[in-house]
């Protein structure tokens, strides 16, 4: 098992642990938890200047491009549609206690088709 990686900057330390995929920012004492990196760089900006976890967030933004819908003309229609997740079985979860990625831990994903 890897040991945890402890990143210290101006009395911040931050640390990632595997097991809940979580992101821990230790404070004066204080422990603040987070769900993901970006939530964590938001409350604390300045741990963007740590190297590691400055490439750690540019790496999932290159990763999750943005999605751009086209224009809607009038005569086209847009049908969406609320379906189980076919990932989970509509479970929300995928391996015991760990969340659907494909749906996100909801159970279900909707699905749209356009000018059908």
């Amino acid at each position: 098992m890897t040991e945890i990686k402890i990143h210290s900057y101006k009395g911040l330390k931050a640390f990632y642990t595997k097991k809940g995929r979580l992101w821990y920012v230790e404070e004066d004492g204080k422990v603040h938890q987070f769900k993901s990196v970006e939530e964590m760089v938001e409350a604390f900006p300045d741990l963007l200047k740590v190297e590691p976890i400055q490439h750690t967030v540019e790496r999932r933004k290159l990763a999750k491009p943005p999605v751009q819908l086209e224009s809607k003309d009038d005569n086209e229609e847009v049908l969406t549609k609320t379906t189980e997740c076919y990932y989970c079985q509509g479970t929300g979860e995928v391996i015991v206690g760990l969340p659907c990625h494909n749906c996100g831990g909801k159970g279900f994903v909707v699905v749209t088709a356009k000018g059908l």
